[in-house]
């Protein structure tokens, strides 16, 4: 009950050591697909990453979610019972930081009275999305969190999203990449189907193609949209906040602008 994140790597080496002769026989006897083996391995790995973050030393870690809204009282208070109720590891804590941009239903009050624990930050409605979330991010910023969570008011994370994409990042932060961002897929909650998530530069600069997720693994992207998206401090460290535009684009430049930077420091 006590594994130090410094093991790790060594967890991780360990468990692909042990999983490895067992799948390279059952894929010889024909019992077990590659796509089944890529599956057992992740889980495994997910699991020892969740478990090393879930004990050991008590650390308390904070995220801070950073939410912009404009008159959705519904689904921004819909989002919000949602996200208060994930199931987050032990010493886990969420810091809420709601840019309430100029609403006349009545959320930034009916947010106050539900939910008086996160912070709403009132505007005057001339912010829209980036800079209603560029404001957030200024107020988030002066408490030194240690993850920022982008959240769209519309988007309703499922059981597990945090951790998991918490998990995700303790995979890359083993291999060194304690800045890399992650990126949740969303769904169209009628139609089932991939909506937004991590995109690929499709041979021009202005042309992004959807990077569809994989249940077996992560997938590497060059930008996202930011309708749910994990950033680390120490990526916060080296790029700060996003850049300002009438409405959207801040996402997909934020997310170039990580990428142009992990491939000038390779």
């Amino acid at each position: 009950d006590t594994t130090p994140a410094k093991y790790l790597p060594r967890l991780l080496i360990y468990a692909v050591i042990a999983l490895a002769r067992p799948i390279a026989h059952k894929l010889r006897r024909g019992s077990i697909t590659k796509q089944s083996s890529k599956t057992v391995v992740w889980r495994v790995v997910s699991a020892i990453i969740t478990i090393v973050l879930s004990k050991g030393p008590k650390m308390s870690k904070c995220i801070a979610v950073l939410i912009a809204c404009h008159n959705r009282k519904p689904k921004t208070l819909k989002c919000l019972n949602i996200l208060l109720k994930q199931d987050l590891a032990s010493g886990l804590s969420l810091d809420i930081y709601l840019v309430d941009d100029g609403s006349t239903d009545g959320t930034g009050e009916a947010v106050r009275v539900a939910f008086p624990e996160v912070h709403v930050i009132p505007a005057d409605g001339s912010l829209f999305w980036s800079r209603g979330m560029h404001v957030a991010w200024q107020h988030a910023s002066r408490a030194d969190a240690d993850f920022y969570l982008w959240l769209n008011d519309d988007t309703y994370l499922l059981s597990g999203c945090i951790q998991q994409l918490l998990v995700t990042w303790g995979q890359y932060a083993a291999r060194g990449k304690e800045s890399c961002i992650v990126v949740a897929s969303c769904r169209d909650p009628d139609t089932g189907e991939h909506s937004y998530g991590g995109e690929i530069c499709a041979g021009r600069p202005d042309c992004f193609t959807p990077v569809l997720p994989d249940p077996a693994s992560a997938k590497e992207c060059h930008t996202f949209n930011g309708n749910c998206v994990l950033v680390p401090k120490a990526t916060f460290k080296i790029l700060g906040l996003m850049r300002t535009f009438q409405h959207a684009t801040s996402d997909t430049d934020y997310g170039l602008f990580a990428t142009r930077h992990n491939r000038s420091e390779e």
